[in-house]
């Protein structure tokens, strides 16, 4: 069995020296390409011409099965926009949040380190969301005779900086636009990014 505490964190190994002299990132495009890469970095030299050859200058990256772009780097399996963080920044983020909710969009202008509830503050509405504004939905109550006397409910989640989620009921309504009004009244004076609840 493997001791864990042995184990080299990529955070130790990937530094952002290291990173600068192994990718090349735009700004303006979002991109991620292989630098040439120096023989040191390789076990064998057949390992250090058949990189040359075949990823040098080339994207990096491929998606995962969630959606976002990831690199094999130095034998660590990490997030494409992880790595753009650190690369200008010198720090690993707790979080990257997406700004136009595009997973694969890593420009600098639509990628931002932000904590836990930050990124729960900027979500895309989901598409089983009936009301068309994210934390409001249909609370259906039928009655024995079969007739709904449900009512809109507005609903906050709340993910605090350790990732922990907790719900808190911001009323109920009748009339759904007042349930809206609601919801958007608390993300507005919670510091909901403008872009919550957008359809991408």
């Amino acid at each position: 069995m493997t001791n864990n505490k042995n184990k080299i964190r990529y955070k130790d190994v990937l530094t952002q020296e290291v990173l600068l002299d192994l990718l090349e990132y735009d700004k303006t495009t979002g991109k991620l390409t292989y630098k040439p890469r120096a023989r040191k970095y390789f076990k064998s030299t057949s390992a250090y011409k058949t990189f040359a050859k075949r990823f040098e200058g080339k994207n990096a990256g491929s998606v995962t099965v969630d959606g976002y772009l990831a690199v094999r780097i130095l034998g660590y399996t990490v997030k494409v926009h992880r790595l753009i963080i650190k690369m200008l920044t010198g720090q690993w983020p707790i979080c990257v949040d997406h700004i136009n909710g595009k997973k694969l969009d890593n420009r600098w202008s639509n990628i931002r380190s932000c904590t836990y509830s930050d990124n729960n503050r900027n979500q895309r509405l989901q598409r089983r969301n009936k009301s068309g504004y994210p934390g409001v939905y249909w609370n259906s109550r039928i009655t024995k005779t079969g007739v709904d006397r449900g009512y809109w409910r507005a609903q906050a989640v709340i993910r605090d900086d350790n990732g922990k989620l907790s719900k808190k009921n911001l009323g109920n309504f009748k009339d759904l636009d007042e349930a809206i009004n609601a919801k958007k009244d608390w993300d507005e004076a919670n510091g909901y990014h403008p872009n919550h609840g957008r359809i991408v």
